[in-house]
Parts: C-alpha cells; structure tokens; sequence
C-alpha cells in the first residue's frame, strides 16, 4: 500500500512533471508578494511615478495568488509636486560603484610549476572573458557585451529592488576562433556566457534545495536549442511587469506571438538524484531532464548579490525602499511652497466697483483706462515661510545619510568643506560606509570567477588563442585548452578605484605623476595632448627587449646589440630573466647567448661612460679661467 501512494505522489506523463514545477514557482511568488509589491513601489518612485494608488484585487481560482493594481491618482485641481531627489541619489551611488575597477588575480596555492602555470593561463583567460563575455552571442551582445555592463545591470538591480543574480554558463553554438594544424580558424566550438537577472525572474526555494528561474522564448529558438517542439503559448510580460508598465506608460503591453514561457530548475544533490537534478520546462512539456552539469560540481549555478541584506529579514532591501517615507515628506513640502506661488504671485488689487477696459498682459506699452480714483495695483508676492526651506534642506540631507551619497560624492563641492583634504575626506568616509557592501560583491564575483574556469577546464577542449604578457617575457599570442587550467589556484576579484574617467583629471593625474618623477617630461608632453594614460609605465626599451628574448630563445636565432639602444634597461631586463626558471631550462648553447647578448650591452655602456666622463673632463677644462703669471715675472712669448 505504502508505495501504491509513493507511486500516485510521482508525477508521471510530462504534463504533470512540468505542472509540479509550475505550482512550485506559483507557491514562491505567493509567498513574498509583500515583496513583489515593494520592488514595484521602489521602481514606481525610481521613475518619478510617486503619486499612486494601489488596489487589492484577489483572483478566484486554484493558484490563490493576491494581485494589485497601481492607478494615478488624479489631480483634481490639488498641487501635487514632485521633487525626485531618489533618482540623483541612485545615480551617484550606482556611478560610484561602477567607477570601482574589477581586478582578476588567480594565485597558485603551491610552488609546483603546473600550478603557477595554470594560476596564470586562469588570470590571463579570465581577463579575457571580463573584456569580451557576450560578444560573440548576437543576441546578448546587444545589451549584455563584456562585464561591466553586465555589473552595471546587476547594480541597477541591486540598487532598486536589492537583488540581483549572475548565471555562468556554456553555449554550445556560439562562434569561436580557434587553432589548429597551425593556423587560426572559427567555429561552432561554444564560449562560456552569463546572463544577468533581477530578483523577480527567480524564485528560490525557502529551505534552499533548488531554484526555479522563468523567461520567455520563442518557440524555434526552444527548437534550436534544444531540439524539441514546444506549442506557442499566450504570454507577454511577467504580471509584475505588466503591473510596472501600466502604471508608467498608463497601457497594457502586447502579448508575444510564438512564445512560450520557459522554466529552469536546478535542484540539488539528493539521495534520490545523487548528481542534482536539472530540468527546463514549459507550463505543459517537459523540455529537458538531467544531471547537473558536470562543469558545476553539484552547485546551483547562479550567484545572488543583495544591497542591504538586514538580520532576520527573508529578502534583502534597495536603496530606494527606506528613502520612500522621505520622499513622500519632500513631495509634501514642495507642493506647498508650489501653493504659496499659486496663491500670492500675480495678483492685481483692484477697487470694488472699478471698470476697467481691459486687464493686464504682457503687451509691451500697453495702454489701461481706468476711472480716477479706482486706479488697480499690482501686488506682489509675499515669500513663502523660511521653515519650508529649512525642512527641504533637513530631508535631503536625511536622504543623503541613508544612501551614503553625500555633496563630494555627487559631483558638488560640499558647504562647509574649503580645502580638497576635506572633501577627499568625505568622499573616502561614503566608500567606507559602502566597504560591506562591496565586500560581498568581491567575494561572490570571486565565487563567479571560480565556476568560470570550471566550465572553462570542462568544455574548452580545441585550442583558444590567448595573449599573455608575463612579467619578464614580452607580449606573446600563445593558445590554451582545458588542460590548461588544471591547477591548484585561488582566485580573487577586488573592486578598486580605477584610473580617472574625465579627459580633465586625466591630463591632472599625469601632471603629478610628472612632478614626482614617475614619468619623463617627454612622455608626459605625449600623453597631455589627449589625455590618454593607457600604456602610461610602458617603456620601449622594456618592451623591446622582452621581445628580443622571446626571439632568442628560439634555436638559432640571434639578437644584434645596437647603438641606439638604453643599455642600463636592456641589462636590467635580460639579468632578471636570467633568473627565472625559463632561463634554468634552456640548454648550455642557449645560454651562452643570453650571455653573449648581456655582455654586448654592457661594453656598450661602458663605453658611453667613458665618452661621458671625457666629456664632462673637456668641460670643466674649458671652464676653468687661464693662470696668470706672478708679478715681475715674463708671460708666455714674452722677453726673458
């Protein structure tokens, strides 16, 4: 009897399996609709909708779930004014967190060369992925191309509704290029892509055992993708973004034609799937049901950022949600200075029982008969109360407190600061406040990092060109494959601040690199005329001896010494790369030309010195004044 029932609990043909999922993501969305219903509120005073009314409005039905509509209020000869000081707040705080640059490092955790290898194939590889993630995907590239925009959406979510995730994954049928049999091809070889998703798309399970993420697909991309059919469904927009768009557009969006909504479900290792279990969906058809993927290791692939995550709250907070009661107080206040113009500004005292011809307009040399005695005057407005201003003052700055976007960090020089030292101060006191926050990104985006190069070591299995710039060799295309990365390695993202963005600052930053020595006054002269401070440590004799050393240590291929070159940076490059572990595998012959190679270099400068203490000998002779003779005795050609 016992596993008849178990048996009748199994859902059995694909409509049933795919309808347990459904109601699994309908039972989450019913149960932080609190939530949904603030994440609306944030996004409606975001966009300077901050006048509205919400109607509870239950649906009958099996599903139970609670849904509002958001109406205008409207105005009915009141002043409503509204003032909205949430967006420059958000503004500044999103600016400041983009500004903060993500630094990759990939260290090996032991002194074995495989790991050191792989720690920096994984630095160089990952450095690629930041600068050109999406590109190749001709849909996500649109909107999604590299991670710092992928961040500057994730932030946005962040910031608005307080949660955002990053998903990691491998498309097979994105074009790559490639090596083979010696020369540069391209193909359907897949890349590791990611996608960026607000809160709202995903609904993960309270005890923290799977999570369920919805989209809408049209049906041949569900064909190509994963090759089966799917029936078009009715679907548009979530309902909480088609509540969204009828409060600010005031419309009902379109259905989508030849769509179907579609479900991703990640369920972790059980005893009954003891690799995870990964399904994809439509309401009624099961698309796809299988193992996590292997490149995973048994996690649930998506990464969750928060904004303000509070003790004992079940989902974190946005900025927007604790400025709303201030915002509302502005609003209120603004609308009553509105009043007070309203009231007393434009207003003509004219005596009771006066006839004039015609009223006052902005006619230049206009001519008002009146009957004497009954002369009309213009009285002008009286000012509105000092309190008003103050209190406007007063919520801003309360404002500002809770969103840590204080004057230096808006782009105004702050009141009471006079001197640069102070407003750097008050800049750095915002950051520190910030510093939790963006702990938590450092760490989870590391986390990211991580499960990049797994998929990476699992799916990249054809050669990917790579440049690599190592600290003593010189620039090189080299190409990597999974083996590659197969190391034992500790990654780490930090989110430091980056070099200055304004041509202005820019051309400021390389001044004081100028006046404390850093840089020549030549290369700042080159670097002024555009502000331009990409490459600004780069040296050419630097660079042009790591190249020299890649070419040497070729078999067979010699480097001559020229005349021209800086001795002193060429001998300091080849003796640090006499050090390295590259050098100690090279064979006896190899070696003797690297030493051939430094001791050319330095005869060439032991010969500049030498013309240059000669030099320097000639000049203090000709500027030494000539010796006179002693008195009573004959000068030079003189009688004797």
């Amino acid at each position: 009897m016992a596993d008849e029932k178990k048996d009748k609990a199994i859902p059995k043909t694909d409509t049933e399996r795919a309808g347990a999922i459904v109601k699994q993501r309908d039972s989450i969305q019913k149960g932080r609709a609190a939530y949904e219903k603030q994440c609306l509120i944030n996004i409606a005073f975001l966009h300077g909708k901050q006048y509205f009314q919400i109607e509870k409005k239950p649906v009958a039905g099996l599903e139970e779930r609670i849904a509002w509509e958001f109406q205008d209020i409207e105005r009915k000869k009141k002043t409503r004014r509204i003032d909205n000081y949430i967006l420059p707040l958000y503004r500044s705080l999103l600016s400041r967190m983009l500004s903060m640059k993500a630094h990759i490092n990939a260290d090996a955790t032991t002194n074995s060369e495989r790991d050191k290898s792989a720690a920096r194939v994984s630095s160089e590889a990952l450095e690629d992925f930041w600068q050109n993630a999406n590109k190749r995907n001709p849909i996500l590239c649109q909107d999604y191309a590299s991670m710092p925009i992928v961040l500057a959406k994730l932030f946005g979510y962040c910031l608005a509704i307080g949660l955002g995730y990053l998903k990691p994954y491998f498309n097979p049928t994105t074009r790559a290029k490639y090596f083979l049999n010696g020369a540069t091809d391209e193909g359907e070889i897949g890349e590791v892509e990611v996608k960026v998703k607000h809160g709202l798309d995903i609904f993960e399970d309270p005890m923290h055992k799977y999570i369920i993420e919805q989209s809408v697909m049209d049906v041949e991309d569900i064909e190509d993708q994963y090759n089966v059919k799917v029936d078009p469904e009715e679907v548009g927009f979530s309902e909480t973004e088609q509540k969204l768009i009828n409060l600010l557009e005031g419309s009902q969006p379109d259905k989508f034609e030849n769509a179907a909504r579609v479900f991703e479900k990640f369920s972790l290792p059980s005893k009954k799937n003891p690799n995870g279990l990964y399904e994809i969906c439509s309401s009624k058809k099961i698309i796809f049901s299988g193992d996590i993927p292997e490149e995973y290791k048994g996690r649930i692939p998506y990464f969750k950022f928060t904004y303000l995550d509070l003790m004992l709250a079940t989902y974190p907070q946005g900025m927007i949600e604790q400025l709303i009661s201030h915002q509302e107080e502005l609003n209120y206040t603004v609308s009553r200075l509105a009043s007070y113009k309203k009231w007393f500004a434009g207003k003509v005292m004219v005596p009771k029982g006066a006839e004039l011809e015609t009223k006052w307009d902005d006619e230049v040399g206009q001519l008002i008969y009146y009957v004497t005695g009954h002369k009309p005057t213009y009285e002008a407005g009286g000012a509105p109360p000092n309190f008003l201003m103050l209190e406007i003052a007063r919520i801003k700055k309360a404002m500002e407190d809770i969103a840590v976007a204080h004057d230096a960090s808006m782009g105004r020089i702050p009141n009471q600061a006079k001197s640069g030292v102070a407003i750097e101060n008050l800049a750095e006191a915002d950051n520190s406040v910030l510093s939790p926050i963006l702990i938590s990104h450092e760490q989870q985006l590391s986390f990211f990092a991580e499960t990049v190069v797994d998929i990476m070591e699992h799916k990249y299995s054809e050669p990917r060109l790579l440049a690599i710039t190592g600290e003593l060799l010189g620039p090189e295309v080299k190409t990597f494959k999974s083996e590659d990365l197969k190391g034992n390695k500790r990654i780490k993202v930090s989110l430091g601040s980056s070099l200055p963005y304004s041509k202005q600052a820019r051309q400021q930053f390389i001044m004081t690199l100028r006046k404390d020595g850093y840089i020549t006054q030549d290369k700042a002269m080159e670097l002024m005329e555009f502000g331009d401070i990409e490459g600004i440590f780069q040296n050419l004799d630097e660079t042009l001896q790591k190249e020299e050393i890649q070419a040497m240590m070729k078999p067979g291929m010699n480097v001559t010494v020229e005349p021209w070159d800086d001795n002193t940076i060429h001998i300091k490059v080849i003796t640090d790369f006499m050090k390295s572990p590259a050098y100690m595998k090279l064979s006896d012959e190899d070696k003797k030309k690297f030493i051939e190679h430094r001791e050319a270099h330095q005869q060439l400068l032991l010969k500049e010195e030498e013309a240059k203490a000669t030099m320097q000998l000639k000049a203090r002779q000709a500027a030494q004044p000539p010796v006179l003779p002693a008195p009573g005795m004959a000068g030079p050609g003189g009688p004797a």
